[in-house]
């Protein structure tokens, strides 16, 4: 399946739906690339919703997203499974106990252009976490995004 999925991200019909995608406000790559590997788990004969258990679209989809993780070392699969063999991550130095990041952050909102909305400059993090809105602001609640990705 990996040698599958590679293939087809690598073709030229795959690589102009990819780009397509980018051009549009509603997707991406990503959502394109999901549907690739349903596509790919379908020929291999995964179909059916998780009552069809082992051969269930679900789990080849499992199986195809894990099978690096399931096989560590084997150079062959690394080197099929693309979107392992060229992922960037890597650990952070942040570790439990650390003191946050005060990066620096955009407020949102309005029209304009500039650094950020209406030509606001980046401000630490932390001037929103305190409630120390710059001029002419009023003070907001910070959101933070965590996010992580598997496969």
């Amino acid at each position: 399946m990996l040698r599958r999925e590679r293939a087809l991200r690598l073709s030229p019909r795959w690589q102009r739906r990819f780009a397509r995608a980018e051009l549009r406000a509603d997707r991406d790559w990503a959502d394109e690339a999901a549907l690739l590997q349903r596509e790919v788990v379908r020929a291999f004969g995964f179909r059916g919703g998780l009552e069809d258990g082992a051969r269930s679209e679900a789990h080849g989809l499992l199986l195809l997203r894990s099978a690096c993780q399931l096989h560590p070392g084997d150079a062959e699969m690394r080197d099929a499974a693309i979107h392992v063999k060229h992922n960037l991550a890597a650990d952070g130095r942040l570790r439990v106990g650390d003191d946050a990041p005060d990066p620096p952050l955009v407020p949102i909102g309005g029209g304009g252009g500039g650094a950020g909305a209406d030509g606001a400059a980046p401000r630490p993090l932390s001037s929103f976490l305190t409630g120390s809105p710059a001029a002419g602001e009023a003070a907001a609640k910070a959101l933070v995004v965590v996010s992580g990705s598997y496969s």
